[in-house]
């Protein structure tokens, strides 16, 4: 790649030309390039080598092409780098580039012209190209000024990069031509010894005194630790073995180091015009408006693709090392992995939690299969796979561990952890929410005490849990697309409203059961810091864990399958309500008011919270009834209606004959009342028959 600038026509014209001949190349101009502004002709010019070229062998290959080409190129522009900005030109409008050619030929044959360059180089001679003869002027140089004009140019090659000997083939040159007399050679061999002395051009110099050249000098500086996420717009930088996430403000000091280190690097340069013109180009690009300018010139030149992150979800960064939970093994931190996330504990194989251990023991009353489930749960939210796909739900009434327990987990995982708003999985608007945007990377999403009277975002649950693209943006982001790969850990007291029966939602849903209420005067205020403590030994046992799922899966004890399906049963309160309360017949109608205030006495009576009325329909719905329009365009349920005929209990005794009435079947005072009072004592009996605390527990 070689990059011209200020060439007149006829120069630019030339260069061409000689390309043309042997090569196939491409030759293109900036899209707002106009070579009627003083500053002439600039354009780039691509050739196409015949093998990879080693990067010691590029500087010797440049120069002879260059050579060949008439000696116009930018010397300082000779760097690889220049590929990112191929092409500069609209592809799609190359008219509108003063400059656009595209030639078919030869590929550079590597090994002729190397061979080309040594052969020069053993003669003690090289070709001088024509741009440098044109730093010097054409006048002839007298008796007294030939010394000092030969080191003045000698110092300026020296700061464009050139060894001792293209030095001395260039003053040897210049001599010979406008000397007069000529010195001896000897002499101007000793000017070209004395320049080559000089500390070698620092790269950060042969960038062009453009915003792009500061965008270039700042990929030279940092870019190792810099990548630009496009299709988030944000920056990443590496930091502690993991690629944070940082805001473009923290680019700028970067932006400034990279100046000031190329404003250092001027002082060594011997040709004082030179140097007096990066010194004042680092100065103005220490203005605001030039440092941003030069970060967000840099974001083209280091992009990265949203896909390429946290590819491996079996790859764990902790603070010694990657863990790799395929064998527990650890291995260096590496950029090339692209995790944008870190655990904040050192991981030690051989390093024991036993007051962890006991705690979970009590917390689970001794159930041996429930720790080891629960010891698999943690392992596999280490990791960021998602077959599973199980949503795990801490149920406790409180004082039991369940709190402390998942305190820990988010302790242990750190930066993969987050916390959400409980209301972010509750039925509620469907559009698409920036509270999900957050989620995506993490390993373990938390969230604790639901709203009572909502029920769970089913259909949301389900795509989190699954395996399916779900669709996020930040608040005044662009829209983009994730596939989680976290695990949802919910904490609660009672358990969230589920208004269907769906098979697909109830296979992810896993009740871990803390039972055991902790007395009052056997409590420990500091266990959490204790706990906290054990976070290394914790964090192997969760290792542990981890390969026991890869070998057995998450499978499901019996603990938990009971707590499960005790939620499952008594989850329906529209189903227990119609088959406790209603009839359902064809024939029969009642006002959709009067259904839903009869369910919510019933629920008030049975110690059940009630699903909104919204959500009560929709689950009436899904049992197979209609809603219809009657007289006056009142709404009513079709199929359904509250029992006409009911039991007498002992408290409320029906008198013969007594007349029904609308009101009387949805009120506390008719024989809809009494049904309800029947269904109360029912239901009680059918809750406490089924509780898992009235089961003995047991096996996996």
């Amino acid at each position: 790649m070689l990059d011209f600038d200020h060439l007149t026509a006829g120069q630019a014209g030339l260069v061409i030309e000689r390309a043309s001949g042997p090569w196939a190349f491409i030759a293109y101009s900036s899209y707002s390039h106009d070579p009627s502004a003083e500053t002439g002709w600039c354009f780039r010019l691509m050739l196409f080598v015949n093998r990879p070229v080693a990067k010691a062998e590029y500087p010797a290959l440049w120069r002879v092409v260059n050579d060949r080409l008439g000696g116009f190129a930018d010397s300082h522009a000779r760097d690889v780098a220049r590929l990112w900005h191929t092409p500069s030109c609209r592809y799609d409008t190359p008219a509108g580039a003063r400059l656009y050619v595209v030639q078919k030929g030869e590929t550079i044959a590597v090994d002729e012209l190397l061979a080309e360059a040594r052969a020069t180089l053993e003669r003690g001679t090289l070709p001088v190209p024509a741009a440098i003869r044109k730093l010097a002027a054409s006048q002839p140089i007298p008796e007294g000024k030939r010394n000092d004009t030969l080191m003045r140019l000698g110092a300026s090659l020296r700061a464009k990069g050139l060894d001792e000997d293209e030095i001395r083939a260039a003053l040897v040159d210049e001599n010979n031509r406008r000397c007069a007399p000529p010195l001896e050679d000897a002499e101007v061999h000793q000017i070209a010894r004395s320049v080559a002395r000089y500390t070698p051009t620092n790269p950060l110099l042969g960038f062009n005194l453009t915003d792009w050249g500061n965008a270039e000098r700042l990929v030279h500086t940092h870019g190792e630790d810099l990548r630009f996420v496009t299709q988030r717009g944000r920056w990443l930088r590496w930091e502690g073995g993991r690629w944070r996430w940082v805001d473009t403000g923290s680019l700028l000091p970067l932006a400034l180091q990279s100046s000031r280190a190329t404003f250092d690097a001027a002082k060594e340069i011997p040709d004082p015009d030179h140097r007096e013109r990066i010194t004042r180009h680092t100065m103005r690009s220490e203005s605001l408006p030039r440092l941003k300018a030069t970060t967000q010139l840099a974001a083209s030149l280091l992009p990265i693709d949203a896909e390429q992150l946290d590819r491996d979800p079996l790859l764990l960064t902790v603070e010694n090392g990657t863990l790799d939970l395929r064998s527990g093994a650890l291995n260096e931190h590496s950029r090339g992995d692209f995790i944008t996330r870190r655990l904040g504990v050192t991981y030690d194989p051989d390093a024991r939690c036993p007051r962890w251990e006991a705690f979970l023991g009590r917390a689970f009353g001794g159930d041996v299969a429930l720790t080891q489930f629960v010891q698999r749960a943690v392992g596999y939210t280490l990791t960021g796979e998602t077959t599973e796909q199980a949503l795990l739900v801490l149920k406790g009434a409180g004082a039991n561990g369940k709190s402390t327990f998942l305190s820990v987990l988010r302790a242990l995982l750190g930066e993969y952890a987050l916390a959400a708003d409980f209301a972010s999985f509750l039925a509620g608007p469907t559009s698409i929410r920036n509270d999900l945007a957050r989620l995506s990377g993490a390993r373990l999403v938390s969230a604790s005490e639901p709203e009572r009277g909502r029920p769970l975002a089913e259909s949301l649950v389900k795509q989190l849990t699954g395996e399916d693209p779900v669709t996020a943006r930040f608040l005044f982001g662009e829209f983009f697309e994730f596939v989680p790969n976290f695990k949802l850990w919910l904490c609660v007291n009672r358990l969230p409203q589920i208004t269907s029966d769906d098979a697909a939602l109830w296979r992810r849903l896993r009740v871990v059961p803390f039972d055991h209420v902790v007395p009052e005067d056997e409590r420990d205020p500091h266990l959490l810091a204790k706990l906290l403590d054990e976070l290394p030994g914790i964090l192997a046992w969760a290792v542990r864990g981890c390969l026991d799922w890869q070998r057995h899966g998450l499978g499901q004890p019996r603990a938990v399958a009971e707590a499960t399906l005790a939620w499952r049963e008594g989850a329906d309160t529209v189903t227990a309500f119609v088959g406790e309360v209603c009839e359902t017949r064809p024939d029969v109608r009642i006002d959709s008011g009067a259904l839903y205030a009869a369910y919510l006495r019933w629920c008030e009576d049975c110690a059940e919270t009630p699903l909104g009325a919204s959500a009560f329909g929709m689950r009436l719905s899904g049992l197979g009834f209609q809603r219809v329009k009657g007289a006056q365009g009142r709404r009513r349920w079709s199929g359904v209606n509250l029992a006409e005929r009911v039991e007498a209990t002992e408290e409320e005794p029906m008198a013969e004959g007594a007349e029904v009435t609308e009101e009387g079947r949805g009120g506390r005072g008719g024989r809809g009342g009494a049904r309800i009072e029947l269904g109360r004592a029912r239901a009680r009996t059918r809750r406490a028959d089924r509780s898992p605390l009235a089961r003995p527990r047991g096996g996996r």
